[in-house]
């Protein structure tokens, strides 16, 4: 390898001087100029294939819901009788804020078909949080080889409590 550089060195770097020089500054000048032009969307969803359907029907509520900063407001203890005066009433307030573009309360029902949707209470959302964490901790633990954990994670848990 030394030879290589020693030669390299002799026969063009001492030679050439002045055009190594102006080289490296238009390769300079050319990577400024198309660094400038990058562009960084956070968005992992445009890195999926656009043509699988779970992905059309994604990128459809996307638009449905104004981009991806759709406000979902959950109302918890509200009776039904007390349901749809409130709600209509929440959407009508909704609606007139600065900005808002989509004020939807009622999904259709055909949206709903096919899809896993469940009603818990807080308490068994707190349960399934801790769960999903540690489930998340232990596949770091296996990526990385080294846990902190005392217990070993078991997802029978996780099983039980999805059924």
């Amino acid at each position: 390898m030394k030879n290589i550089l020693r030669w390299c060195f002799k026969n063009i770097t001492q030679k050439y001087p002045g055009t190594i020089l102006i080289g490296a500054f238009f390769l300079s000048g050319f990577s400024i100029y198309i660094a400038t032009h990058l562009t960084y969307d956070s968005r992992m969803d445009n890195l999926l294939p656009k043509d699988l359907p779970l992905i059309k029907e994604f990128n459809e509520v996307v638009a449905k819901t104004g981009g991806s900063g759709p406000l979902v407001v959950v109302l918890e203890g509200l009776g039904q009788g007390k349901a749809p005066e409130v709600i209509n009433h929440l959407s009508e307030l909704l609606a007139q804020v600065n900005r808002v573009q989509f004020v939807d309360s009622q999904v259709p029902k055909e949206f709903l078909n096919n899809r896993q949707l469940h009603m818990l209470s807080r308490n068994e959302l707190i349960q399934l949080e801790l769960l999903i964490g540690k489930g998340i901790q232990y596949a770091r633990d296996q990526l990385t080889g080294f846990s902190v954990e005392n217990e070993l994670y078991n997802p029978e848990k996780l099983q039980m409590f999805s059924e």
